[in-house]
């Protein structure tokens, strides 16, 4: 067993915190509403079609997972992309099963998953090496 004082002293209280952060970012914008806003807002890509949004959806979810924990990512993601599915009468799992397999592709920073934050932590690998 580790004692508390150990645990205190070898913890990497930075991951903790980056990803507490992007948790709280989430659940702001889930109890706010704005998730639901912006994919009422989304309404003018209804001309495009539902393979276009689906890729537009895979591209965005892609890009801000590289900066936000991937849970964060699709806390924040998947109610917009579930409103934004009904707002243009697509089937909402042809939009949010890809997106959620892209965020999984977060790889080059340290906060984009779990195992890079963890490795980074350790300082012997720089953000340019990622």
């Amino acid at each position: 067993m580790i004692t508390w004082k150990d645990f205190q002293r070898l913890m990497p209280w930075e991951i903790v915190i980056l990803v507490g952060g992007g948790y709280a970012l989430a659940a702001g914008c889930k109890v706010s509403g704005l998730s639901v806003w912006i994919g009422r807002q989304l309404e003018p890509m209804s001309g495009l079609p539902p393979w276009a949004v689906t890729l537009l959806a895979c591209l965005l979810v892609s890009a801000v997972t590289e900066f936000a924990s991937n849970p964060a990512t699709l806390t924040v993601f998947l109610p917009i992309l579930s409103a934004l599915s009904e707002t243009l009468l697509i089937n909402p799992l042809h939009t949010l099963i890809p997106s959620t397999m892209c965020v999984s592709f977060g790889v080059m920073l340290p906060v984009g998953n779990p195992p890079n934050a963890i490795v980074f932590s350790y300082g012997h690998v720089q953000i340019s090496d990622m």
